[in-house]
């Protein structure tokens, strides 16, 4: 009789150390995934904050291009008070100049625009992917958090019973 309580008792206390061990490694996988989905907000908002950098430099691009584009008809249109022919044919080089500086200026915004859409989709996408990840981690940590709960709520119920069988020994 005392043989299998303490047979009984023994399986006790080896389920007591599996339920421990189990318990320390829902607690690590629960710290590991707390870690990566704080990990994961960061990279987001240094996503939307590279984002928002983009967006205010592409304006910024916008309104110099703006500028220059008003400076060009200003020119164009001061160009036609010309009294000389000389002056004109200089005007007129110079123009030409301008012209093709501001369209190699135009060129390099619309290229800066398309690679700031471009970017502006990656991290996007990217936000969309964190985002779900975060909520794949947020959902692991809270069945980890109830099989915490349990395997706690067991381990106290495998104490009980140990001790009450530790008490019948005893008697």
């Amino acid at each position: 009789m005392k043989n299998n309580e303490e047979k009984e008792l023994q399986s006790l206390r080896d389920e007591i150390l599996e339920m421990t061990k189990r318990l320390e490694i829902a607690d690590k996988e629960k710290a590991q995934a707390g870690e990566l989905g704080l990990h994961l907000l960061k990279e987001k908002e240094q996503l939307e904050l590279t984002h928002e950098a983009l967006l205010k430099e592409f304006e910024v691009i916008r309104s110099e291009l703006e500028k220059t584009q008003q400076k060009l008809t200003l020119f164009r249109s001061s160009q036609c008070n010309a009294e000389a022919n000389e002056l004109n044919q200089e005007m007129d080089e110079d123009s030409a100049a301008l012209e093709a500086r501001f369209a190699d200026k135009v060129k390099t915004l619309e290229l800066a625009k398309k690679h700031l859409q471009e970017q502006l989709i990656v991290y996007k996408s990217d936000s969309e992917r964190l985002q779900q990840e975060l909520i794949l981690i947020q959902t692991r940590v809270e069945e980890l958090e109830i099989e915490r709960k349990t395997l706690k709520e067991e381990l106290k119920e495998l104490r009980t019973r140990e001790q009450q069988l530790i008490g019948k020994i005893m008697n």
